[in-house]
């Protein structure tokens, strides 16, 4: 029966003569597979002798207090239902009834099952983990030993990045022992030269540690944490990333030296800016010493924010009593005016950046201005091209490769029947290569028997309920996103409708014709002359005025800046999303009087 707990092994206030302990160690065993009467012991033992008490406290140089802290770490099936995290706060809770500085010691295991699915390569909370373990204090010095020899038939059990904290620079010893995944943790002589190796290490730390300056600033940790994890069916796009990365690392002109570089990322809802921006921040997360993910869809959203990261802050710094926004505001850009480090900083979900939108956002009121610091913002609107340092980077859709990989993902099934890839490609087409559209698809048939079999069927079904399943709304497996396809547009077409109704009533009589190459020569307008309108058609956007050229490309202007359409650098034409359009037809269907209006005046162009 496993006594869990924090178990004290070895006292030098017990000793002859007694001396009061100046030292805690606490060690923590792994995973007991083999389900070990008194595993938590067994790991440190060999023959009769458990290192951690016999040898280790004669080659510290202070009296020490050594404790084994005992859980069940069984890997069968119904075995505990405590997972890693409960443990950690359980162990936390021990060291906080018994609180001396602390010297750990980890016997490490491989993960294999349900118990510690945490601990998986990769896996969600072990990114979590890593990402916490970069923000030790650099006053916290790591030791960590790794097996050098092969387990039988079976190999090393767990490997060197598996064993690791992958700390940069100093901040991490990593030493291989000549010893396999039953070895590493034992010595039976202290004589022994794996046991000398490691008790000098120990010891050496330990002395270094004695002679840290206490007073050395704690570093902040990135905000927040669960940013850190990938949307599982997420589709790199490789190109996007690297021109993100090449324009923050390219030199600044003499004139701009000092400048704090500044990416925009923009295109129309549903394109998937808020995975690229996440791509980037996992692929380089390990080159800025904290990363800060910030909801910037309204002021209060990105104020919300701030106050966790000054409370984050505050850790390491004086704080204010009561703080308000502006005041919160302040500390933290002074913060990052000081700070050394290197950061960055994504705000995501900037999508109201133009003066007129309701829920405007003045976002350059909380950009920090230090060199040191990288900020990428993704939004709907394409002003966030003109706040980047260079010229940002423009997301459209996917490619057909990407599309069909993302939906096949998203559907769970594998292409092994020589039409899946096909059929599936009619999909995607179908959907105008749409990220967030195509991962709705994905799921919807992976939830839907009949279609998982048929995918050619689905396309009937979206043909005939397109409506309904744009309406629906992603769960977190597909996306991180609160709002189904519709929504998204919705909310642009009612920014627009703020900002130039005239130019909202343009986009749904667009919607009356083929959406691709759509030329301003088809409105009647000379466009050499610039004259006046006279047809009929310009009722419909109902002016106050009679419409001339500029007022239509000011229309024009005001829906490319909400990526709902399209200009085509090579020639004078725009084009419309296949989904946009489709979405401002359906829209209208409820209203019969409205459909007949925009026909009639259709026939006028």
């Amino acid at each position: 029966m496993t006594q869990v707990g924090l178990h004290v092994i070895f006292d030098s206030a017990y000793n002859d003569p007694p001396r009061m302990a100046e030292l805690d160690v606490v060690a923590v065993h792994g995973l007991n597979f083999k389900n070990s009467h008194d595993h938590a012991r067994k790991t440190w033992t060999m023959g009769d002798k458990l290192w951690l008490k016999d040898f280790l406290p004669n080659a510290l140089a202070r009296p020490a207090r050594v404790m084994l802290f005992e859980y069940n770490s069984s890997p069968a099936i119904g075995a505990t239902a405590i997972k890693l995290a409960g443990h950690a706060n359980n162990l936390l809770q021990w060291l906080k009834l018994k609180r001396k500085r602390l010297v750990f010691s980890t016997g490490m295991s491989k993960p294999r099952n349900d118990l510690l699915d945490a601990l998986k390569e990769n896996s969600d909370q072990a990114t979590q983990r890593f990402e916490q373990a970069r923000h030790l204090p650099e006053r916290c010095l790591v030791v960590s030993f790794y097996e050098g020899d092969s387990y039988g038939k079976m190999g090393l059990i767990v490997d060197k990045k598996s064993a690791t904290l992958n700390l940069p620079g100093t901040r991490e010893k990593q030493i291989a022992m000549h010893a396999d995944h039953s070895t590493i943790c034992k010595f039976g002589s202290a004589d022994s030269p794996a046991c000398e190796l490691v008790l000098g290490t120990i010891a050496d730390e330990v002395d270094r540690a004695l002679t840290m300056d206490r007073s050395a600033p704690c570093p902040v940790p990135s905000y927040p944490l669960n940013s850190m994890a990938p949307v599982k069916t997420f589709v790199q796009r490789l190109a996007l990333r690297d021109s993100i990365r090449n324009q923050l690392m390219r030199p600044l002109r003499s004139s701009r030296q000092g400048e704090v570089k500044k990416v925009g990322v923009w295109g129309m809802g549903g394109v998937g800016k808020s995975q690229l921006a996440l791509s980037y921040l996992q692929r380089y997360r390990t080159e800025y010493d904290a990363t800060f993910w910030i909801q910037a869809d309204h002021t209060a959203s990105i104020d919300r924010d701030f106050l966790a990261i000054y409370r984050l802050l505050a850790e390491a710094t004086s704080s204010l009593s009561d703080p308000n926004p502006e005041d919160v505001r302040r500390e933290v850009l002074g913060w990052f005016a000081r700070a050394s480090g290197k950061y960055l900083i994504i705000f995501d979900g900037a999508d109201s950046l133009h003066q007129t939108d309701k829920n405007f956002v003045e976002l350059s009121e909380y950009c920090p201005g230090s060199p040191n610091i990288h900020i990428i913002i993704t939004s709907r609107s394409s002003i966030a091209k003109s706040m980047s340092t260079f010229e940002g980077v423009s997301v459209g859709e996917l490619e057909e490769s990407q599309s069909v990989e993302l939906f096949l993902t998203c559907a769970e099934i594998q292409p092994v029947r020589e039409n899946v890839v096909a059929e599936a490609k009619l999909i995607v087409h179908e959907l105008g290569y749409l990220a967030l559209a195509i991962s709705m698809a994905g799921k919807y048939v992976s939830q839907t028997p009949r279609l998982s079999s048929n995918l050619s069927a689905y396309l009937d079904e979206f043909r005939h309920r397109r409506r309904d399943l744009l309406s629906e709304t992603p769960d977190e497996l597909v996306a991180r996103y609160h709002h189904s396809v519709m929504t998204v547009w919705e909310t642009s077409y009612s920014a627009v409708s703020e900002h130039l109704p005239e130019a909202c009533r343009l986009l749904t009589l667009l919607c009356f014709i083929h959406y691709d190459d759509i030329f301003l020569k088809l409105f009647g307008l000379d466009i050499d002359s610039g004259s006046t309108a006279v047809a009929p058609w310009t009722s419909v956007l109902g002016c106050q005025t009679r419409v001339d050229l500029h007022q239509l490309e000011k229309c024009f202007r005001v829906l490319e800046n909400y990526s709902l359409c399209q200009r085509k650098m090579t020639q004078t034409s725009y084009s419309i999303h296949r989904l946009v359009h489709a979405w401002g037809y359906d829209r209208l269907q409820s209203n019969g009087g409205e459909v007949k209006c925009f026909c009639c005046e259709l026939c006028h162009i």
